[in-house]
């Protein structure tokens, strides 16, 4: 479905702008981009008897692409891919429990995890600015973001605290959880351009995420526990663009962004498997449904770059 959505965007914006593309006043842009995102994505679970919370980190070097199909800055499309391979995080996954017991207060049972990390984003959009000037302009924006993380987590610490310390303490060494997470997102916002002696251009973007879907799967593998979310929501997305012209159609930029999303909805709990955390009865096949669920994402991006007009 999020595929269908997306051509038909991607086919309408076309419809759009096809008078400007039949005329000879267009150009295109390409760039190569380098950068670093870090932050955190956290889901967080309310169920009968107490309250979990999962924090994982995103500490990603991306690398990728984006083009640009623009009519004298007033019209244009944008369609952009980063990827971030998969590497060791500096940051620990936290895992925090909140019991629903008057025997000791704050968090009952934590835990730390090594997590390797690697991600995605894939942007398509378009935008026009009906307020355009000698050297600035402002616009609106719109479009369709992807963008999804995945992690192994190993060799955990986790301490019990009060009556849960002699059963819940200790060290598991090697991989004991799989987690990936999806932000499908659909945007508006408004920009501004200025730009410098015909040398020097400032973009800044506040966009308002008005439709996130987050979709989550979580398999504890020493449970035999897989945990599926399914979140609704919104965000903010702020961001500030700077370019250097050189020469000859060339230019270099810096790029920064801040995100910050809010969802909620629902989780599914099944066992593969015999969980060894239950006591007296075999947990295979088990299921539960409605689990109250939070997928939050807060990120921030610097990004450094070569493009070319032509």
């Amino acid at each position: 479905m999020h595929v269908v959505r997306v051509c038909c965007f991607f086919v309408l914006s076309l419809m759009i702008f096809e008078p400007c593309l039949a005329a000879d006043n267009f150009y295109n842009k390409i760039g190569l981009e380098a950068g670093y995102m870090w932050g955190d994505t956290t889901y967080e679970i309310n169920f009968p008897g107490g309250k979990s919370e999962l924090k994982w980190p995103i500490d990603i070097y991306m690398a990728g692409i984006r083009y640009y199909l623009d009519y004298k800055d007033r019209f244009g499309i944008e369609l952009a891919y980063f990827k971030g391979p998969e590497r060791n995080n500096i940051e620990y996954m936290e895992d925090s429990d909140w019991m629903e017991e008057p025997i000791h207060p704050g968090v009952d049972i934590y835990s730390e995890s090594k997590v390797d990390n690697k991600g995605d984003i894939f942007c398509l959009g378009a935008w026009v600015s009906p307020l355009s000037f000698e050297s600035s302009s402002i616009g609106i924006r719109w479009g369709y973001r992807n963008q999804g993380f995945e992690y192994d987590a190993y060799d955990t610490i986790q301490v019990g605290y009060g009556p849960w310390e002699e059963r819940y303490s200790g060290v598991t060494p090697g991989l004991v959880c799989k987690y990936k997470v999806d932000y499908s997102i659909w945007y508006l916002g408004v920009s501004g351009k200025i730009t410098l002696r015909d040398m020097l251009t400032f973009d800044g973007d506040i966009i308002y995420l008005g439709h996130v879907r987050a979709e989550d799967e979580d398999y504890h593998l020493l449970r035999y526990k897989k945990s599926e979310g399914d979140c609704n929501g919104n965000g903010v997305l702020l961001s500030v663009d700077m370019s250097l012209i050189l020469r000859k159609g060339w230019s270099i930029f810096f790029y920064s962004e801040l995100t910050r999303i809010r969802t909620d909805g629902d989780q599914t709990q099944s066992w593969y498997g015999n969980d060894p955390a239950s006591q007296g009865y075999d947990d295979t096949g088990a299921v539960f449904y409605g689990i109250d669920n939070k997928i939050d994402l807060d990120s921030k991006y610097l990004g450094i770059g070569i493009q070319y007009k032509f």
